[in-house]
């Protein structure tokens, strides 16, 4: 239903909206400054040169879809295992 409600994705720099030009190359109208846009541009090019030689599209998938969660719920698990024993 997005795909097909949404406009065509474009490369090209928009003034008045998002493109792919915004991820690939930091978005001039968006709210990040300063450091955080210094953090999202360094996420975004480790994603793209990452050290296993996977694509983004692969590397993006693997470490926010599959790893996070995945440590997130580890996390979580050990945190109710130690509290059931100080129970």
């Amino acid at each position: 239903m997005v795909n097909e409600t949404s406009p065509a994705p474009s490369s090209q720099l928009d003034q008045s909206a998002c493109t792919r030009y915004c991820h690939n190359h930091g978005c001039p109208h968006g709210t990040l400054s300063g450091w955080q846009a210094k953090v999202y541009a360094a996420n975004i090019n480790w994603l793209k040169a990452n050290p296993f030689g996977l694509s983004y599209q692969q590397m993006n998938l693997l470490l926010y879809v599959i790893l996070f969660p995945l440590m997130i719920v580890f996390a979580l698990w050990s945190l109710i295992r130690k509290r059931r024993k100080h129970a």
